[in-house]
């Protein structure tokens, strides 16, 4: 029986994350958090603004469940915002625009800074794949765009796990594989809580 954990996965677009998550979920059963940028139209992710409603709305639902598998985490909408503003700054001509969307980026990039700080996953699972986009409809068809998101994530989920001791599983291969690693992973960590609470028993009696 495995505990009750926050669990984020996360990666580029189109290398079966939502596919893993589904898997996943029938063993664990868990409150699912499914992906929500996947609701807004591709042309309107394009703008600041939404990115912004994604991610409030991305924390929000997590915030809101005490655990659960999250199809995507704060560090994908990070990645999809810092390229929506690295895309949208190249075509402003005047300083004023570009001081605007520059306080939009910041602003939206503290947010997702101040809630990660905050350790809300006590797992993040990295997908860590370069696969063929499929189009689904919804997805930036983009190759260039997928190999920079993937970059993107790689590097943060290192820098998050580092400065926040959250633990990062990068999985790969099938979708049975990837759930066998992360069934393995978890099952290491109800036997570290195990030990910690056996450990905090035994303070309790010596003293």
């Amino acid at each position: 029986m495995i505990g009750k954990y926050r669990i984020g996965v996360c990666g580029t677009h189109s290398v079966g994350k939502t596919t893993l998550v589904e898997a996943l979920n029938k063993v664990l059963g868990y409150p699912l958090i499914t992906e929500i940028a996947a609701k807004f139209p591709r042309a309107e992710r394009q703008h600041l603004k939404t990115q912004l409603d994604i991610m409030s709305a991305q924390i929000a639902a997590e915030i809101e469940a005490q655990h659960f598998l999250s199809d995507r985490t704060v560090i994908d909408n990070l990645a999809y915002t810092t390229l929506c503003f690295t895309e949208s700054i190249r075509d402003v001509g005047g300083l004023d625009e570009i001081f605007i969307r520059v306080k939009e980026y910041m602003a939206i990039v503290g947010l997702g800074t101040e809630y990660l700080a905050g350790r809300p996953y006590d797992l993040i699972i990295f997908v860590d794949e370069l696969l063929p986009i499929e189009d689904n409809g919804r997805r930036c068809l983009n190759e260039h765009y997928q190999e920079w998101i993937y970059n993107f994530i790689k590097t943060e989920v290192g820098v998050v796990g580092s400065n926040h001791r959250i633990p990062v599983l990068d999985v790969r291969g099938s979708t049975e594989v990837r759930v066998k690693l992360i069934m393995e992973s978890l099952k290491n960590m109800d036997g570290k809580l195990s030990r910690v609470r056996l450990a905090a028993d035994a303070k309790k009696l010596r003293t």
